[in-house]
């Protein structure tokens, strides 16, 4: 995930990070041929497309095409859900997509929304309509996804509060959606249930860094690969076992990670020998795994499961129980920094007007036949 302005400016984050990631992708993935990578936010993705070479820009067209890189959701940003007006959320999907559609030939179907505080029932209505087959969410209150784990319902489709019943599966507005089970979507907390077990399979280790991570994980080697898989797969099936049919989606990332090349080979390298270890020993584990895709979760998903829960509403107000090791709701947010509220509010109905000044001049130019006047 890599925020448009958090900690540093949008500029700030394309320059020290979000450009060397994509271009260290591209180029690794060419290498790794079985290496998988998925991307979200459409304005940094448009930045670097401007600067990079055509060679990168085929190389990436090669990638999306053959699946192994995906873009999901594809909006300009990865839209809070909380505070923001629906022609917000609507008009920064439009801008990501027709980008997308004018420049990779591409058109999403899967949505990644890991990181709003709380989730509402608008993104999925819109990503829906936009003919999407599934989407991810993650940070919903800790409550929700204890209850989740024990009813083995963390796959749903979502429906809005106004959908009729007796309507079939198929109709707009309802969409499958798998939520992440563990607390946030870094390495350490996805693997499984443990984080400090999880941390030993962050491999980064970069020279100056000293983390948490960096410390706790040791490289693959052929002494403890068997260890290492036992111990990795004993997470991975208890992830799987809060599912009714056994499949696990395991991110392997985190905020602006994969900016270093060491990083990139360290993490395949190490997954890799683990993967073929696996496999190779099939017999023994009774596993299969391989590095995939958010499209490929959810094609597994379908091929194992003929009917899916549904659940009405939405996942406001945020709660975590990590972050400060104890209950912790995210309301603040929602009045805080009126100004920087009231700027955008204002800015968006601008832009609103202008884009309908602008489709009623142009059918009118067109309706004349003012060839000049539409060029």
């Amino acid at each position: 995930h890599n925020d448009p302005g958090w900690l540093k400016t949008f500029v700030n984050y394309f320059q020290s990070d979000s450009r060397q990631i994509l271009n260290l992708i591209v180029t690794k993935m060419q290498e790794y041929t079985d290496m998988t990578f998925i991307w979200s936010e459409i304005s940094f993705l448009q930045l670097w497309w401007d600067q990079a070479h055509p060679t990168k820009q085929r190389a990436l067209k090669k990638l999306i095409k053959s699946g192994r890189f995906e873009i999901t959701t594809g909006g300009w940003v990865m839209t809070d859900e909380a505070n923001v007006h629906l022609y917000a959320m609507l008009d920064q999907l439009i801008e990501g997509h027709q980008w997308l559609r004018n420049n990779l030939n591409v058109t999403p179907t899967v949505g990644w929304s890991i990181d709003p505080f709380g989730h509402g029932s608008t993104v999925p209505y819109l990503l829906s309509g936009s003919n999407f087959e599934g989407a991810i969410i993650q940070r919903i209150h800790y409550a929700w996804k204890q209850w989740f784990a024990r009813q083995q319902k963390g796959d749903f489709m979502w429906t809005p509060y106004w959908q009729q019943r007796g309507k079939a599966p198929t109709e707009r507005g309802r969409l499958l959606t798998h939520n992440m089970p563990f607390d946030i979507y870094s390495i350490k907390g996805s693997c499984g249930p443990h984080p400090f077990i999880c941390l030993n399979f962050d491999f980064r280790k970069i020279p100056g860094e000293y983390t948490e991570y960096s410390v706790k994980a040791q490289f693959i080697t052929d002494d403890n690969v068997e260890s290492k898989a036992q111990v990795l797969l004993e997470q991975y099936s208890r992830t799987a076992s809060l599912f009714p049919h056994n499949v696990a989606l395991i991110p392997v990332g985190d905020d602006f990670r994969y900016n270093k090349e060491r990083e990139v080979d360290q993490q395949y390298t190490n997954y890799k020998k683990l993967i073929d270890h696996i496999m190779a020993n099939k017999r023994l584990y009774n596993v299969d795994i391989s590095f995939g895709t958010p499209r490929d979760y959810f094609n597994e998903i379908r091929r194992r499961t003929t009917s899916f829960p549904t659940l009405k509403g939405d996942f406001f107000v945020y709660s975590d129980i990590f972050s400060e090791g104890r209950p912790a709701y995210w309301s603040g947010y929602y009045t805080t920094r009126p100004f920087y509220k009231l700027l955008s509010a204002d800015l968006e109905h601008n832009l609103r007007a202008a884009e309908i000044l602008f489709t009623v001049a142009y059918n009118t130019a067109r309706q004349g036949r003012h060839v000049n006047a539409i060029k």
